[in-house]
């Protein structure tokens, strides 16, 4: 990475981090980031185009630093009551990349069924996986590793729905679909986690990629899910 390329990696960085400043709770853990990312701009200064080796480890800094900031965002956009709508954006481009196999899933904010409850994530994957590869949008849940997970009851035994929301919402005939998840509830998909997150379960055929694309699913090149967990907490 030259210099110039750093710089405004760094720059775009600490704007992600001034944006979750906003919320209080992690204020100050984001203050902190962002006094080491001015660090690491200053250093970037010094350095003028010298010492490869030193920019290398500054890269290798930046990308610690980045997935600090991406872990907060995350927090601060959980859902916290075991619903979210999820809105995915360029979805066409999101279907080009996993058709390519550049990147075959994306990940929805992180879902609590409460303050102290369980840890869930979606899992997409835009041109399907398994038996849906190629036809169907595929849609999956995960178990993550939580914190209070050595309180709560396992297997996870909660209701799971997933619904593609139609945008035809001043239409009569809105026609969102829903589907309850089901399944071996004994499967490692559902114990407590050992590891960050379980194996995920779900719909390699929720619906076809023809009907998302000819229905009312599909508007401004973005799609939808609503995800509902069950409520728990402690």
């Amino acid at each position: 990475m030259d210099l110039h390329a750093y710089w405004v990696r760094s720059l775009k960085l600490f704007k992600m981090a001034t944006d979750v400043n906003s919320n209080k709770k992690f204020a100050l853990s984001v203050r902190n980031l962002q006094q080491q990312i001015e660090q690491l701009t200053m250093d970037l200064q010094e350095l003028d185009g010298q010492q490869d080796e030193k920019i290398d480890m500054l890269c290798d800094k930046l990308d610690e630093l980045e997935g600090r900031v991406n872990d907060l965002q995350s927090e601060v956009s959980a859902s916290r009551n075991g619903t979210l709508i999820w809105k995915i954006s360029d979805f066409n481009n999101a279907m080009k990349k996993a058709k390519d196999e550049e990147e075959i899933a994306l990940f929805s904010d992180t879902i609590y069924t409460g303050r102290y409850g369980y840890k869930l994530q979606a899992v997409a994957y835009p041109n399907g996986v398994a038996s849906g590869k190629g036809t169907f949008l595929s849609l999956y849940i995960m178990i993550e590793k939580g914190e209070f997970d050595a309180l709560l009851k396992w297997p996870f035994k909660q209701k799971v729905f997933f619904t593609l929301l139609d945008q035809n919402r001043n239409s009569s005939s809105t026609a969102c679909k829903t589907e309850e998840l089901l399944g071996d509830r004994n499967s490692t998909s559902f114990v407590r986690p050992q590891n960050d997150a379980n194996p995920g379960w779900g719909f390699p055929k929720f619906i076809t990629l023809d009907a998302l694309k000819t229905g009312s699913y599909l508007k401004d090149d973005c799609i939808f899910i609503k995800i509902e967990v069950e409520p728990y907490d402690l």
